[in-house]
C-alpha cells in the first residue's frame, strides 16, 4: 500500500514538473500571473501562496482521476521545496566545514570572539577538525563560527 501511494505521488510530481504553464493559463482562471518573468512548471508554481485555488485538473487533465489527499500532499511537499533545498545546501556546507582541518600549533588565544573557558576547552582537547571542536562540551556555535573565520582568514 506505502509503494502505490508513492508510486501516486512520483506520478503526480513527474506530470506537475512536466507541465509548463504560461501567464496567460494563470489569467484565464482569475489569478495574477507572477511578474518576475521566471518560467515555471506546474509543480513550482502550486507552491506559491497565491495560486493556491489554481484549478489543477482544467490545466492537467491527467490528473483529473488522482486522489485528493495524494494531491494535497504534493502541494505541500511544492511549498515547501525552496525550504527543503536550503536545507539541504546547509547541510552540504557544514557536512564541508566539519572536516576543515585545525593546524597543530593554533593558538586558540588568537581568535576573537572566544570566551576564557572555550580557548581552555579548546587548548586541553587540541580537536584536529572543526567537527571534533563542535563536540567538545561547552563549545557554543558562535564559538565556531569565530574559530570558523579564523581558520579560513589564516589559511595558507
Amino acid at each position: 500500500l506505502w509503494m502505490e501511494k508513492k508510486e501516486k505521488i512520483s506520478f503526480i510530481k513527474k506530470t506537475l514538473l512536466n507541465h509548463n504553464i504560461s501567464n496567460k493559463t494563470i489569467t484565464k482562471q482569475g489569478l495574477r500571473p507572477p511578474r518576475d518573468g521566471k518560467k515555471r512548471n506546474l509543480f513550482q508554481t502550486i507552491g506559491l501562496p497565491e495560486y493556491k485555488n489554481l484549478k489543477i485538473s482544467k490545466i492537467c487533465p491527467e490528473l483529473n482521476n488522482i486522489e485528493k489527499k495524494l494531491l494535497e500532499q504534493v502541494i505541500v511537499d511544492s511549498r515547501y521545496l525552496g525550504y527543503i533545498k536550503r536545507q539541504e545546501e546547509e547541510i552540504m556546507s557544514f557536512e564541508k566545514d566539519e572536516k576543515i582541518k585545525i593546524p597543530k600549533n593554533i593558538n586558540f588565544n588568537k581568535i576573537g570572539g572566544l570566551s576564557k573557558e572555550v580557548v581552555e576547552k579548546l587548548n586541553l582537547v587540541k580537536p584536529e577538525t572543526l567537527g571534533q571542536a563542535s563536540r567538545v562540551a561547552g563549545i557554543t556555535p558562535a564559538a565556531m563560527v569565530s574559530v570558523l573565520r579564523y581558520l579560513r582568514r589564516n589559511a595558507a
